[in-house]
């Protein structure tokens, strides 16, 4: 299944638009009409998961019906971008679409995570919530999850940007917790890369 950020990551590969992912698709966003795709929100319904490789597949569903059929990415129609920019337009599909496609794609993915958030907050009653990892860099992310914490009354840490930008600053704050509960592994402890934070 497709975590947050790597969901990010795949539909920028499928964009041409490069790696990372977050920082352009935040940037086209912002310049796109995020109502002009309606993609799937995956909610997953009575639970606290998150599963992003539908929208990833919607996403690339969309793509090939305008035209990029059987094609995998943006740039096999012939489309070629350098950064953010479409360098041959005339070649291009869906040239004036890549905004509103970015735009769309992340109104899910915030959606999803403030909603799923808000829901966590109500239901196990949590008046703190740390926003951390790499999509923490996220513009509207931390626009809206600042918004849901001022109406629900809990307060939203969002760490300034230098902090966002790699998964360890993630994990030193799991770490915290843990090391708050007084929480220890011996010194025989195995990695696990799939143990819960």
């Amino acid at each position: 299944d497709d975590a947050s950020g790597e969901a990010y990551d795949k539909v920028s590969k499928l964009l041409g638009l490069g790696y990372p992912g977050g920082p352009v698709i935040d940037k086209l966003a912002s310049e796109g009409n995020p109502k002009a795709i309606d993609f799937p929100r995956p909610y997953l319904p009575e639970s606290f998961d998150f599963s992003f490789s539908g929208l990833k597949t919607a996403v690339l569903h969309y793509l090939r019906s305008q035209g990029a059929k059987g094609q995998n990415t943006i740039q096999d129609t012939g489309c070629r971008i350098q950064g953010k920019n479409i360098v041959n337009r005339e070649s291009c599909i869906m040239h004036h679409d890549i905004k509103d496609i970015a735009a769309s794609f992340q109104a899910c993915m915030v959606d999803v995570l403030v909603r799923k958030t808000e829901w966590a907050i109500k239901k196990e009653g949590i008046g703190r919530v740390s926003l951390s990892g790499g999509v923490s860099a996220n513009s509207e992310l931390r626009k809206r999850m600042k918004e849901m914490g001022d109406e629900r009354e809990a307060e939203i840490i969002i760490p300034s940007i230098n902090l966002c930008t790699d998964n360890a600053a993630m994990i030193a704050s799991a770490g915290y917790n843990h090391f708050s509960d007084k929480d220890f592994a011996g010194i025989d402890l195995n990695p696990k890369p799939y143990l819960m934070l």
